[in-house]
C-alpha cells in the first residue's frame, strides 16, 4: 500500500504529464510555433482543451454557416443594386423595343427602309407621273398635229400656186415676150437677169439687165435681205453652140449708176440656142454663170423651170 503522500505526488506528476500531452497536441493542431535563439519554444495551452476539439481538431476547416448581420447587409445590397442594374438594362431593352418598333412596323415583312415612300406616298407619285406622261403625249400629240397642218397647208398652198400658175401661164407668157428674168446663184452671191425683149430675134438688138447683190441671213437697215456689189468687172461671153472657139463674142458688163446694177447690149447673129457666159470676180469669189437664150423659139422650153427659180 502506498502511503497518502507519495500517492499524492504521483498523482500530481501524471498530472504535469497529461497537461503537457495535451499542450502538445494543441500545439500541433494549431501549429504555431515561435523560434528564438534557443530553437523552438512551444507555448502552453491558456486553457484546456474541450472534448469537441478532440473529435474536430481543425476548426477553421469547419464551413461556418452563419453569415455575419454586415456580410448579410452587403450581398443584401449587391442584389438590390442587381436589381437596379436589371431593371435598368429591363429598360434599354423596351426603349430598344420601341425603337425598333418605329423602324420595323412589320416584323413579318422583314426590315423596312425608313426612308422608303409609304403607300400613299407612291399612289401620290403614280398618279403624278401618269398625269405627266398624259399630258406629255398630248403635248406631243399635238406637236404632231400641229406639223401635219403645217404640212398639209404647205402642200395645199403649193397646189394653189401651181394651179394658179397654169391658170396664169398664158398670162406669163405673154408678159415675158416682153421681157425675161433668169436667176442665179453661187454661194451667197445672186445674180437676176433680166433679157428684153423676151423672145431673143435674130438682127434684133437684145438688152440684158443685171442685178448682182449679196444675200443677207439678217437684214441690214440700209440694204435690207440684198448688200449690192459696187464697182465690179465683169465680162460677157455668148457662144454659138454651132461653131467652135470662133463663134464666142466677147461684150464688156458696164454700171448702170445705180448700186449692184450693171448691163450690156448685143445682136443675135443667129437662130437657135445662144449661151450668155458672165464672169468675173465677186468679192472674194469668181462667179461663172450660163443663161441660156432662145432666138426664134416661142414658147421658151424652159419657161417653167426658169419660172420656178424664180
Amino acid at each position: 500500500m502506498l502511503r497518502p503522500r507519495t500517492l499524492a505526488l504521483v498523482v500530481a506528476v501524471l498530472g504535469v504529464m497529461v497537461s503537457a500531452v495535451s499542450a502538445h497536441a494543441q500545439r500541433e493542431i494549431v501549429g504555431g510555433e515561435d523560434d528564438d535563439e534557443d530553437g523552438p519554444v512551444r507555448k502552453a495551452p491558456t486553457e484546456e482543451p474541450k472534448a469537441d476539439d478532440k473529435k474536430k481538431p481543425d476548426d477553421k476547416k469547419k464551413p461556418d454557416d452563419k453569415k455575419k448581420p454586415d456580410d448579410k447587409k452587403a450581398d443584401d445590397k449587391k442584389a438590390d443594386d442587381k436589381k437596379a442594374d436589371d431593371k435598368k438594362a429591363d429598360d434599354k431593352k423596351a426603349d430598344d423595343k420601341k425603337a425598333d418598333d418605329k423602324k420595323k412596323p412589320d416584323d413579318k415583312k422583314g426590315p423596312v427602309d425608313v426612308l422608303a415612300d409609304t403607300d400613299e406616298e407612291k399612289a401620290k407619285r403614280k398618279a403624278e407621273d401618269d398625269a405627266r406622261k398624259k399630258a406629255d403625249e398630248a403635248a406631243s400629240a399635238a406637236e404632231k398635229k400641229k406639223a401635219e397642218e403645217k404640212a398639209k397647208l404647205a402642200e395645199e398652198k403649193k397646189a394653189n400656186e401651181d394651179k394658179r400658175k397654169q391658170e396664169t401661164r398664158a398670162q406669163r407668157l405673154e408678159s415675158a415676150k416682153r421681157a425675161r428674168t433668169y436667176r442665179r446663184e453661187e454661194g451667197d452671191v445672186v445674180v437676176l437677169a433680166e433679157v428684153a425683149p423676151g423672145v431673143p430675134q435674130k438682127g434684133a438688138v437684145l438688152e440684158v439687165r443685171l442685178d448682182v447683190f449679196k444675200r443677207l441671213d439678217v437684214d441690214d437697215p440700209k440694204f435690207g435681205s440684198r448688200e449690192p456689189y459696187r464697182n465690179l468687172k465683169l465680162t460677157a461671153v455668148v457662144v454659138e453652140p454651132s461653131k467652135k472657139k470662133d463663134g464666142e463674142t466677147r461684150y464688156a458688163i458696164h454700171s448702170l449708176g445705180a448700186p449692184g446694177r450693171y448691163g450690156l447690149h448685143f445682136t443675135p447673129p443667129k437662130d437657135g440656142v445662144l449661151q450668155l457666159l458672165l464672169t468675173g470676180d465677186v468679192g472674194e469669189r469668181s462667179i461663172n454663170m450660163a443663161i441660156p437664150l432662145h432666138v426664134g423659139v416661142w414658147p421658151p422650153p424652159d419657161f417653167d423651170d426658169e419660172d420656178k427659180k424664180l
